[in-house]
């Protein structure tokens, strides 16, 4: 007989190896799941140390593989194939794409400084000096590797990154004589002094990416069907052939034009004047602070009082980022803490920076950050009824490392889509119009990125037709650069949606009268932000799965 203890030992081993070699390769993502101390603040990137990682990755995939699977308990099982997901996407990543290579942007590390000024660790100065003493050698080493892989490079990826270094400069440099850095930090003229020459090296490194990259990049910014297809399966956990989502896409979006028609017409407006009518609703005599504050308790207390899911009993905070400014372009960032004392926190873009356009809450951007409908949007998608949600719903088995850093945005943004809807189905949150508006015009965004994000990973289009649909669309060119770092996000996230709307009229249907709502959602919510296919298998079933997944995709 399989001994349960002896498996769940070497399981925890592995996985304790795993991220203590992951976390080296990536300390954007230590960043993101609240972990410090994980050794260089800079990750390696010479040839050496990627051979090491593709090794080490190989030897963990058969490691894993040994493994008694019907020995581990279901919280482990879920944990192996994530982790066994994550080494197969990174190897093949490695060898066939070469990812380090082809994206300048990768080597720009002003994101990780920025998150530091939202979840500071203890020795914010240490580890804000270790990064900025590391960044000119860094980039220096990766400018020395970018130029003879200059022709894999795709040209859009090259300006990218030309374009982040120079926001990171101005980044680096206003936040080093910024007040909060003058607050948080003694002997902050230090830091203003280093910050300086690593503002010097991305001038250098933007230099190099014009004189020696620009000239001669020539690569394709999609990653091709097949991979496009593997990441679905291994990232995603959806098996699918990408060729047969096109007709899928179309038709849920064509379903969203014509109830969005509809709405409008009910209004009296123009669908093209939708978004502009929205910013005219806005929060009636309340400081920003206070409009988040008033929407999410009213969201908790709807969620609550209605019983559709059961809420975690962990503090959520609303409060404007730090007085220091920000090179990332979001108009509401949620951070998670699992310390001592797990709770979150909503960061809010202070007043002072320009606004953007808006395309929903995690498409990114703020145009109208008093707009009644937006505030709500945002509080949606990033507090009690997202974010917040999912990241503390299921308990200590939902907090573990291999969940925190799992790509799950078929659940994300599936359940995001999904509860908008609901809630406007009903009475409370969702029933205004402007809500059900800004919901339909969000899930519009939603589904055109995925169809642009499936066009051009699989060929369909070019990237300067992609960026010329995004800007007639209203969206930021810049999000072609975000489609092509994700490939098959958006369309995760829409196919979630549609599968958890197939999940709950399967369960109606099997249930009748005994169907809960509240249990369907918990079920969803409780395991974590992971894939939406694996919630269903672990939490209702593999044969329920399998149907749904037949029902959507065919």
């Amino acid at each position: 007989m399989p001994d349960p203890a002896a498996a769940e030992v070497v399981f925890d081993g592995l996985a304790a190896d795993f991220f203590s070699v992951w976390f080296r390769f990536h300390p954007d993502l230590a960043c993101e799941a609240g972990v410090t101390s994980v050794g260089p603040p800079l990750p390696p990137q010479s040839d050496d140390e990627l051979a090491a990682l593709a090794g080490w990755l190989e030897s963990l995939v058969v490691a894993l593989e040994e493994i008694d699977f019907n020995a581990l308990d279901q919280v482990r099982r879920i944990d192996l194939e994530l982790m066994f997901a994550a080494a197969r996407v990174e190897h093949r990543e490695l060898h066939l794409r070469d990812w380090r290579r082809r994206d300048p942007v990768r080597f720009l590390p002003t994101g990780e400084v920025y998150r530091l000024t939202l979840a500071p660790p203890r020795d914010l100065r240490g580890t804000l000096l270790r990064l900025l003493e590391a960044m000119p050698q860094y980039l220096r080493l990766a400018a020395a590797q970018l130029i003879p892989a200059a022709p894999l490079i795709a040209p859009e990826m090259v300006q990218a990154g030309i374009a982040e270094a120079e926001k990171g400069r101005c980044y680096l440099r206003e936040l080093a004589s910024s007040p909060w850095l003058r607050k948080h930090c003694h002997g902050w003229g230090q830091l203003e002094l280093i910050a300086d020459e690593a503002c010097s090296a991305l001038a250098g490194f933007a230099d190099v990416l014009r004189a020696e990259v620009a000239p001669r990049a020539a690569g394709v910014l999609g990653c091709g069907a097949d991979h496009l297809r593997f990441l679905l399966r291994h990232r995603h956990f959806i098996d699918c052939d990408p060729a047969a989502l096109a007709p899928l896409l179309d038709q849920a979006l064509d379903e969203t034009d014509g109830l969005l028609g509809d709405l409008c017409a009910s209004l009296g407006i123009a669908t093209a004047e939708a978004s502009r009518w929205l910013d005219a609703v806005a929060v009636d005599g309340r400081t920003r602070i206070e409009s988040y504050h008033v929407e999410c308790e009213r969201l908790h207390g709807m969620l609550r009082d209605k019983g559709i899911v059961t809420l975690p009993r962990v503090p959520l905070h609303v409060c404007e980022r730090p007085d220091c400014p920000r090179p990332q372009r979001l108009a509401a960032d949620y951070v998670a803490s699992w310390g001592d004392e797990c709770n979150g926190t909503l960061f809010l873009a202070s007043r002072d920076w320009t606004p953007i356009p808006d395309a929903g809450a995690e498409l990114g951007g703020g145009s109208a950050p008093d707009a009644l409908a937006r505030v709500r949007g945002r509080c949606l998608s990033r507090t009690w009824g997202g974010a917040h949600l999912i990241a503390f719903a299921g308990g200590e088995a939902a907090r573990r490392l291999p969940r925190r850093l799992a790509s799950g945005s078929s659940l994300s943004g599936g359940w995001d889509l999904y509860l908008r809807e609901r809630l406007a189905a009903g009475d409370g949150f969702g029933a205004s119009a402007a809500e059900r508006l800004h919901g339909l015009l969000h899930r519009r965004d939603l589904i055109r990125l995925a169809r642009l994000d499936l066009a051009l990973h699989s060929g369909q289009l070019g990237a300067s037709e992609v960026g010329a649909r995004l800007e007639a669309q209203g969206m930021d060119r810049d999000r072609l650069i975000r489609l092509a770092r994700a490939p098959g996000d958006a369309i995760a996230a829409v196919l979630g949606w549609r599968m958890i709307w197939e999940t709950r009229r399967l369960l109606e249907r099997r249930q009748g009268a005994g169907f809960s709502e509240r249990g369907f959602h918990d079920s969803l919510v409780g395991q974590g932000p992971i894939p939406l296919p694996l919630v269903l298998r672990y939490g209702l079933g593999v044969d329920l799965w399998h149907e749904v997944r037949g029902a959507v995709l065919g």
